[in-house]
């Protein structure tokens, strides 16, 4: 008989009040063997990410504890007793364990789709049209202008295309919206333009910000949002031996004075007044920004740091017998000892502190071991982790947030891939668990049990017994010794006497 689809009918799973109740304590089984939730009836169907369900144990006895074979899937936590609450974390497919002392219950739970978007409604900054100014397109954080309803409150002050794109027509206020689905987008228009320029020629806004830089702070970034799709800002500097502008809007002092910085929209210039206060004379100015600590096991790291988009970025090390970097912040030991890696933007020197105590020997993997087939075991490589693998998927296998699961006996080595290329590896070993009564190893427990314990007790030489089957074996009253109470135990659970090995006996 399959005992696994035994188990999957004697651990009953029914829809009852809203939670699935699973009469765990009808069902008399060997220790380590777990239920299948192939079975229809085990089943969980969850509508959207978020949504919760709560699971109960009806009459089991004992502390289960609820483990989920993916959390990015599905998570769940105990809610006390013999209940629990799982949620559903993205759309897919994974399975909830709740393992007690005799057995071990599986429930498939299918998280269908994603969460539902609620309504909301989204002002944007107030649009004001000059005289020399009418026409100007709608960035929506993101979404497609051309995905959106449009509409104005008054034609007669500003109207609207499909593309977003709104243009003044007279002096005025109205509010421009944007539908789409549950999101609203509204835009409040002041519209002082009467008409009397042509706007398509090249215009000029002065900006009332004010760009100061110093040697306490070389660089600033000015922010323009999120432009409309085809639009390309331009930057430049009037006076580039005062300060120069990258084009990601990154001015950075070169001297002393006052130049401007301008941005170029379209047919639109929009022009910064920078203030500086910069002394070159008193050299590059330099920011500690962490420390970091290289070894045998963790020959290198990656330096992220939150340099403005499009900003060049040179990358140093004071000391390159100690460690070295590439130009993508990469830090790689070569020695034991100290440096510094200095990173070089905006007209200031970032540095990070480097503690190497990398001798070149290659560390010796650690090894884990699990007891028994369906077990799971944590790993933890951080959040630099790229990705993990198993060598041999028959004997373990790893998820995305390295939780091993033991799927046969023998050894497999995990892999931990970081972002930055290097890898370490652990050594599971998968050894059998114990199964009180199955003497002969077979998988099962009945009568030939019986009767090799009684053959090992009588002639050990002629009949013995493996390590894992002595363990089993000593099934009466556990580390006393097998004899023929062990006998006695298997043959009182065929019978139908006890419902559960191993027997204890006050």
């Amino acid at each position: 008989m399959d005992i696994k689809k035994l188990l999957a009918c004697g651990a009953v799973l029914a829809l009852l009040g809203g939670a699935i109740t699973v009469n765990a304590a009808d069902n008399p089984i060997i220790p380590s063997i777990f239920a299948s939730a192939e079975d229809a009836s085990n089943v969980v169907e969850l509508a959207h990410v978020g949504d919760k369900y709560d699971v109960s144990l009806g009459n089991a006895s004992g502390t289960p504890v609820w483990t989920s074979a993916n959390e990015k899937i599905a998570t769940v936590k105990s809610t006390g007793g013999l209940s629990a609450q799982i949620t559903a974390v993205s759309v897919g497919t994974t399975t909830i364990y709740a393992s007690l002392a005799d057995q071990t219950v599986a429930l498939t739970v299918k998280v269908l789709a994603e969460a539902e978007d609620e309504e909301q409604t989204i002002t944007l900054p107030d649009l004001v049209f000059g005289e020399n100014q009418n026409t100007a397109n709608t960035a929506l954080d993101g979404a497609d202008p051309a995905d959106f309803q449009w509409s104005s409150s008054d034609e007669s002050v500003a109207v609207v295309d499909a593309n977003g794109t709104i243009t003044a027509v007279g002096k005025g206020t109205c509010q421009i919206t944007a539908v789409s689905g549950k999101t609203t987008y509204i835009i409040n228009v002041t519209s002082n333009y009467s008409g009397g320029q042509d706007p398509t020629s090249p215009t000029v806004i002065e900006r009332s910000e004010v760009v100061k830089l110093s040697n306490e702070k070389v660089s600033q970034k000015i922010s323009i949002g999120q432009l409309p799709e085809g639009i390309t800002p331009v930057w430049s500097s009037t006076d580039t031996k005062v300060a120069t502008v990258d084009q990601s809007g990154t001015v950075t002092a070169v001297d002393t004075g006052e130049c401007k910085v301008l941005v170029q929209l379209g047919t639109t210039t929009y022009s910064f007044k920078v203030e500086s206060t910069y002394d070159p004379s008193q050299g590059i100015p330099e920011k500690e920004l962490s420390s970091i600590t290289l070894s045998d096991s963790t020959p290198s790291r990656t330096i992220n740091i939150n340099a403005p988009e499009g900003a060049e970025v040179i990358w140093s090390s004071s000391d390159e017998s100690v460690a070295v970097v590439d130009q993508s912040g990469t830090v790689t030991a070569k020695g034991s000892g100290t440096c510094k890696i200095i990173a070089y933007y905006g007209g200031v020197n970032y540095i990070v502190n480097v503690e190497s105590t990398y001798t070149g020997q290659a560390p010796t993997a650690p090894t884990a071991q699990i007891s028994g087939i369906g077990q799971t075991l944590q790993l933890s490589g951080g959040d630099n982790v790229e990705s993990w693998s198993s060598s041999d998927e028959s004997v373990a296998t790893v998820d995305g947030s390295g939780k091993v699961t033991s799927t046969g006996l023998g050894e497999a080595v995990i892999t931990a891939t970081f972002k930055n290329g290097s890898t370490t590896t652990v050594n599971v070993v998968v050894v059998p668990a114990t199964v009180y009564g199955d003497a002969n190893v077979d998988g099962k427990v009945d009568l030939t049990d019986a009767v090799a314990i009684l053959q090992y007790v009588a002639l050990p030489a002629k009949y013995p017994l493996t390590e894992q089957g002595k363990k089993n074996a000593d099934c009466h009253c556990p580390g006393d010794g097998i004899g023929g109470k062990d006998a006695l135990a298997i043959q009182m659970l065929d019978a139908k006497v006890i419902s559960a090995l191993p027997l204890i006996e006050q």
